[in-house]
C-alpha cells in the first residue's frame, strides 16, 4: 500500500490503523494463551493441532509487525517475506484449527474414537513439513527475493518442493482407516 504513491498524511493513517490492528490481536493470543494456562489440558491430537496453530498465528503475527513501518514496507513489498506472513497467519491458522476441530469433533460426531498414534503423527509431519516450507522465506524475503517469479534457481525450487510434498500427503494420513473404537 505504501508503495502506491500517496499522501505522507494518508501513509500516517495507514501506518496508523495497520498499527492498531496488533493490538486487539495480541490481546487474542494472550487470552487463548491463558485459558490454556488456567484450564487442565489433556494433550491429545487435538490440543497439539491447537498447539499448533497458536505457534503459526503468533509467528505470523510477529512477521506482521514490520509492515506498519513506512521504509520497511517499501523494502519488504512484494518479497517472499509477504508471502510467509500471511501463510502464517491464514494458512497456518485455517488448517491448524481445522484440524484440531475434526480432531476434537470426530468422536463426538460419528462415535468413533479416532487412532491417536496416526493423529500425533499426522500433527508431527504437518507441523514440520508446514515449517519446513515456509520458515526461509522471509529470510529470502529480507534479502529481496521477489514473489511473483515463474522461475527461481533450481535448489531454492528443489528445497521447497520436497518439504511441499510431505505436506501434502499429511493431508492423507487422517483418511486412512483410524477409527479404533467406539467412543465412550
Amino acid at each position: 500500500m505504501f508503495t502506491s504513491g500517496m499522501s505522507p498524511v494518508l501513509r500516517f493513517v495507514t501506518m496508523l490503523t495497520t498499527m492498531l490492528v496488533a493490538v486487539p490481536t495480541g490481546i487474542k493470543v494472550f487470552n487463548w494463551l491463558q485459558t490454556m494456562h488456567g484450564g487442565s489440558l489433556v494433550y491429545r491430537t487435538h490440543t497439539l493441532w491447537a498447539l499448533g496453530f497458536l505457534v503459526t498465528f503468533t509467528l505470523g503475527g510477529i512477521s506482521g509487525m514490520y509492515f506498519p513501518a513506512v521504509a520497511m514496507d517499501l523494502h519488504l513489498h512484494e518479497t517472499y517475506f509477504v508471502v510467509a506472513h500471511f501463510h502464517y497467519v491464514f494458512v497456518g491458522g485455517i488448517i491448524f484449527g481445522l484440524y484440531a476441530g475434526i480432531y476434537y469433533w470426530f468422536p463426538k460426531a460419528t462415535g468413533r474414537m479416532m487412532n491417536e498414534k496416526v493423529g500425533v503423527i499426522h500433527f508431527i509431519t504437518g507441523f514440520i513439513s508446514y515449517n519446513l516450507v515456509f520458515w526461509p522465506m522471509p529470510r529470502l524475503g529480507i534479502q529481496g527475493m521477489p514473489r511473483r517469479q515463474h522461475t527461481y534457481f533450481i535448489t531454492t525450487d528443489e528445497y521447497f518442493a520436497l518439504p511441499a510434498e510431505a505436506a501434502d500427503w499429511k493431508c492423507c494420513l487422517p483418511l486412512q482407516p483410524s477409527c479404533s473404537s467406539p467412543a465412550i
